[in-house]
């Protein structure tokens, strides 16, 4: 897809990629772009979050879903889907992850929460392209595997959350077709198949107790692998509801 891949990345200003892609009519190709941290911040036992978001980069947009449960006092597991897409300048793609995880959490000081993850993710990415010179259509298809670690702290009121994470992914990408002419792109991926990120992000949640609006920003940088052509950041925006365990009754506890 001409412009994502995987999940994980950033930093060029979306407004000035606009602009150089309305002049030239197509952008770059992109393997690589961030997905947004599940930060849960969960303070007891029986405790789940849904997130369900709208998530946009420079190049790509589509829905991410993810949940979390904490399944005891101290330990939380986590479930992550990215669903994206891309299309402009006769050229269009799509993609996916699937993160599965577990952690630990530890609320203190009465509102903050401390939180460490850990998981795997699978996925793929299709791109289309159009060759400008013979008009003959192409296409490569690119696989992933990612490892994650995901610290995170947290402030959590009744009305309000605020957070922010510090994750750090390996990517390994295999090509797994090739019927295109950006073959030097897709050649750097066979010799360079493993990329660490670095990926920060702080998000707000704002509304009521069991249902709030949630914003993110997301960073990733690649620190091994720069020339790899990424998205390096991603937005999201949409709604987290919170699922409060139930209370025991005298009667239930006897």
């Amino acid at each position: 897809m001409k412009k994502y891949i995987t999940k994980s990345t950033l930093n060029i200003p979306a407004i000035a990629v606009f602009f150089v892609c309305i002049s030239f009519n197509s952008c770059v190709p992109v393997y690589y772009a961030p997905s947004s941290s599940n930060a849960p911040l969960f303070k007891e036992k029986g405790e789940a979050r849904i997130n369900t978001y709208y998530s946009a980069a420079d190049e790509i947009s589509g829905a991410e879903i993810q949940g979390a449960l904490a399944v005891s006092k101290s330990i939380g597991i986590m479930l992550n889907t990215e669903f994206m897409s891309s299309k402009g300048g006769g050229e269009d793609g799509n993609g996916h992850l699937i993160e599965a995880g577990a952690g630990y959490y530890k609320p203190f000081n009465r509102n903050f929460v401390f939180e460490t993850y850990g998981g795997l993710g699978l996925g793929s990415a299709k791109n289309n392209y159009s060759d400008d010179d013979s008009y003959t259509p192409s296409s490569s298809k690119v696989n992933f595997t990612k490892c994650f670690i995901q610290p995170d702290i947290g402030f959590t009121v009744k009305n309000f959350d605020f957070g922010v994470t510090s994750k750090f992914s390996a990517v390994f990408m295999s090509v797994k077709e090739e019927k295109q002419y950006d073959k030097d792109e897709l050649d750097y991926i066979r010799a360079n198949p493993t990329s660490f990120f670095w990926e920060p992000s702080a998000f707000v949640r704002a509304g009521f107790k069991t249902v709030k609006l949630q914003c993110q920003y997301t960073y990733s940088s690649n620190l091994n692998n720069n020339d790899l052509l990424r998205e390096n950041h991603i937005w999201s925006i949409g709604l987290s509801f919170n699922i409060q365990p139930k209370k025991q009754t005298t009667a239930n506890k006897k």
